[in-house]
């Protein structure tokens, strides 16, 4: 564990020179990205595992009591974070990975249905 953090904080270096505000400024790979995969995903589906939306109203009807549960992936290679350059960003694909979504739900179009 202490490994993963030396590596988290030598991805990070201090930015100062003397005409210029010092800060802490940061610069990361693909391939320092790839090697925090590993670290980051156990974190990441602790996070989003169950997701509870209290109620969502469309024309005709709603979704009531919404839980979607996202189980971690059976494996790491499963999960890809990737440097998107244009937008500053790191983007987050899963292949072959299963959520199962609960709701109670009303719609009404002559006869009102139940769920």
């Amino acid at each position: 564990m202490l490994k993963s953090y030396k590596f988290i904080l030598s991805v990070f270096l201090y930015q100062a020179s003397g005409k210029d505000i010092g800060g802490l400024g940061g610069s990361i790979s693909q391939d320092g990205v790839n090697s925090m995969t590993s670290i980051l995903t156990p974190y990441i589906f602790a996070n989003i595992k169950d997701i509870k939306i209290p109620e969502i109203d469309f024309d005709g009807g709603n979704l009531k009591n919404i839980d979607i549960n996202i189980p971690s992936p059976t494996s790491i290679d499963d999960i890809n974070l990737d440097l998107v350059n244009a937008d500053n960003a790191v983007e987050l694909v899963a292949k072959d990975l299963q959520a199962t979504l609960n709701a109670d739900f009303s719609y009404k179009y002559v006869v009102t249905v139940g769920g």
